[in-house]
């Protein structure tokens, strides 16, 4: 049998990374290379030194990758290197030996995207590199240049930990390696707001387009994910646990918190976990590249929270809130602040045109909690019906009705027409007459103009009011004149809440904690 030429070295690119490597050869059924087309022309190249391989195409290739190169950066550096030579799986392998040699990331079994362009007239020539598009290769067989491995975790702000037992989806092959999405690292972190790290299997992938943190000035930016189909029972557990005790810091009274008895927090907004019984999709943005990046915030998919607008505590069975919307982040980023915690939160675009914006704050002091709602850069009109309204109720006068006139007649057709209101002043009272108007008269005196108008983004699902109008609640405030303010649309939100370093006193109502909640702060742009 004549001897197989060898078969150039292949060079594959990922998003980030770059690798060389030597197709393994096989002997069974035939001496051949284990480099196989999958979609394909019709026109064979023997220049690769394989009869079976037409390109361009997707092929399959069982390599063993010598060196391995991570470039997060568009410059030269820093670049993180690992390499191996020797002990290549070669001749003779039958499938055990194959699968022995990939489960211990000697040999890997990549998917390639061959370029239509480029390739060599002779089997001397240079092969064009090659695109991963699936399969992964395990960088802890191979030796780390410079001490690749420790530099590469401190960029991510992950600390490097034994792997264990693994077995089912949560099995890893290694705890660093490459692949079509980017790079996966197994180690542990500490989320912002526990003391103790969680371990999890991280992913590490590029952004697009690249982020510019100055206008022209274009990086390679990157998102650091939990891959939650890769974590095992035990390290769900864990971070579900973390997440849980986020939601009680946030959301102490949550009826999922399990207190026995409620602990003070405000009535008028809520910031709630939208599954605190699940892994969160939490990320990190990483733009630009840092070694020794410090303290990152942590990102979150908005929907993981809600944020609630009501007129009581929305948990409270014995006096639930009459009104209560909801709003749904379009993002969400925890950060640390010195020795607080900050919950940032965004919604919606900017507001189109001049729109009023309502402001909510909340401050703990030793008295409990005081909330507040402020309006701003509002226009306010006269409503002569609901005045009318008003007068009618306090007047005990029923609603007029309105009687068409007969040609000629110019009697009065509202009854009576004119309502006498009275307003303190500093130095008396003022009497205004006010039209006995009501949105039937309109009706009836065919005077109602429908202008329609275009529906402005809505944030709200529902309406929430606030006020002291309510008897009952008016007699707990003398001296206050009475108010009330509806909340039915919005089209931006943005919210902080400040979480700040409490003790560790436990009692049966109240978990050992690291964080409470000194202060909430909201404002939101109405429709």
């Amino acid at each position: 049998m004549a001897k197989l030429p060898e078969l150039p070295k292949l060079r594959i690119a990922g998003p980030f990374w770059a690798a060389e490597a030597e197709v393994i050869r096989l002997a069974d059924p035939a001496t051949n290379f284990a480099f196989r087309t999958l979609y394909a022309d019709t026109t064979p190249r023997r220049a690769v030194g394989e009869d079976g391989v037409l390109l361009p195409g997707s092929l399959l290739a069982l390599v063993y990758v010598t060196s391995v190169t991570i470039s997060p950066t568009n410059g030269g550096a820093p670049q993180y290197v690992w390499k191996r030579s020797g002990n290549k799986p070669d001749g003779k392998l039958p499938p055990q030996a194959i699968r022995a040699a990939i489960n211990a990331g000697t040999a890997s079994l990549l998917l390639l995207q061959a370029p239509a362009d480029g390739w060599p007239e002779n089997i001397a020539g240079k092969l064009p590199t090659f695109t991963c598009l699936g399969g992964e290769i395990v960088l802890d067989p191979m030796t780390a240049q410079s001490s690749a491995t420790q530099k590469l975790y401190t960029a991510l702000g992950i600390a490097p930990v034994a792997i264990g037992q693994r077995t089912g989806p949560a099995r890893l092959l290694g705890a660093l390696a490459v692949h079509a999405g980017g790079l996966s690292a197994f180690g542990q972190v500490r989320l912002l707001w526990d003391g103790a790290p969680v371990a999890a299997v991280f992913q590490l992938a590029r952004t697009v387009p690249d982020p510019e943190p100055a206008a022209g000035t274009a990086v390679r930016g990157f998102r650091m994910t939990i891959e939650a189909e890769r974590l095992t029972q035990a390290e769900r557990a864990a971070i579900i646990a973390s997440w849980r005790r986020l939601n009680r810091y946030l959301n102490p009274n949550n009826p999922l918190n399990g207190l026995v008895q409620p602990v003070p927090s405000p009535e008028w907004a809520t910031l709630e976990l939208a599954d605190p019984l699940a892994v969160p999709r939490l990320f990190w943005e990483i733009a630009p590249w840092q070694e020794q990046p410090g303290t990152r915030p942590i990102s979150f998919a908005g929907d993981d929270f809600s944020v609630l607008l009501s007129d009581r505590r929305p948990y409270d069975q014995n006096a639930q809130p009459d009104t209560l919307a909801r709003i749904t982040p379009a993002g969400a980023r925890v950060a640390a602040d010195g020795t607080r915690l900050r919950v940032e939160l965004t919604a919606g675009g900017p507001p189109a045109g001049s729109t009023g914006t309502l402001s909510y704050q909340a401050g703990r002091d030793g008295a409990g909690w005081n909330e507040r709602v402020t309006l701003a850069a509002t226009t306010l009109a006269f409503d002569p019906n609901e005045a009318a309204r008003r007068l009618r109720a306090t007047l005990q006068v029923p609603e007029p009705s309105w009687t068409r006139p007969a040609p000629g007649d110019d009697a009065q057709h509202v009854s009576p027409a004119v309502l006498w209101g009275f307003t303190p002043l500093d130095d008396g009272w003022a009497q205004l007459p006010l039209p006995n108007l009501s949105e039937q008269v309109y009706l009836d005196a065919g005077v109602a103009r429908a202008e329609p108008a275009p529906a402005p983004v809505n944030l709200l699902r529902g309406a929430v009011s606030y006020g002291n109008d309510d008897p009952a609640v008016f007699g707990e405030v003398p001296g206050e004149q009475p108010w009330s303010l509806t909340l039915a649309a919005a089209q931006r939100m943005t919210g902080t809440w400040v979480l700040g370093p409490t003790g560790g006193g436990t009692s049966s109502n109240r978990p050992n904690s690291r964080w409470t909640r000194p202060r909430w702060r909201s404002t939101a742009c109405s429709g």
